[in-house]
């Protein structure tokens, strides 16, 4: 299972020991590089901070855009928004470079040169 196509479903029965055992334990395998572990107990705590934290680990550090999208879809806030809208606009910047380039290497009636 890939961990970033999970849904964020808060898991209210759970109590606030139980919560902070589950994030102590997800920020110990993130501090490991485990990110698929810390993700399952983040999300089954409901820690939102530390699902955007695991897409912050993608998106800067693994250079992973797409990976990171998955973790702040799910949290969904104004901060995540923002880092989002980044992505898409550093996703068109480069189809645009692609078009360029492709519209540089034919002529102006679309053979190749």
């Amino acid at each position: 299972m890939t961990a970033g196509f999970s849904v964020f479903y808060p898991m209210a029965d759970l109590d606030e020991t139980t919560k902070a055992a589950l994030v102590r334990k997800g920020n110990d395998f993130y501090n490991q590089g485990k990110m698929i572990d810390a993700h399952r107990c983040y999300l089954t705590a409901g820690y939102k901070s530390g699902i955007e934290k695991i897409g912050d680990h993608y998106f800067y550090e693994e250079r992973q855009p797409l990976i990171a999208l998955r973790y702040y879809f799910i949290v969904k806030s104004e901060r995540t928004n923002k880092k989002v809208d980044e992505i898409f606009e550093r996703m068109i910047f480069a189809f645009r470079k692609m078009l360029r380039s492709d519209d540089e290497s034919t002529d102006k009636t679309g053979e190749p040169r």
